[in-house]
């Protein structure tokens, strides 16, 4: 699985494609005048409300440290198994523990 997202950014633009499909929008106040930013972990920038954002923002992911590339694969997982899987298993095969 890890294949399928090379590496970081690959795994950010899947994550982006299926929350913004059309255009960016700020998560916070909805707005769609947004610009790519030099911060280091909020690529994005809102002019409207002036704050910065990720992908990960109004997300559970949003103050995890876990990279994109292994929410992405521990998101496959969950989807792969429509009757559930345990809480632990995405640690043991991501090594995130």
């Amino acid at each position: 699985m890890f294949e399928t997202f090379l590496d970081e950014k690959a795994a950010m633009e899947w994550f982006e494609s299926g929350i913004w499909q059309d255009c960016r929008v700020c998560p916070r106040c909805g707005h769609d005048r947004t610009c790519a930013a030099k911060h280091p972990d909020m690529p994005y920038y809102c002019s409207p409300c002036k704050r910065y954002f990720s992908v990960k923002t109004g997300t559970v992911m949003e103050r995890s440290k876990i990279s994109h590339r292994k929410w992405a694969v521990a998101a496959h997982l969950v989807a792969a198994h429509p009757k559930g899987i345990s809480s632990v298993q995405p640690d043991r095969g991501l090594g995130t523990g």
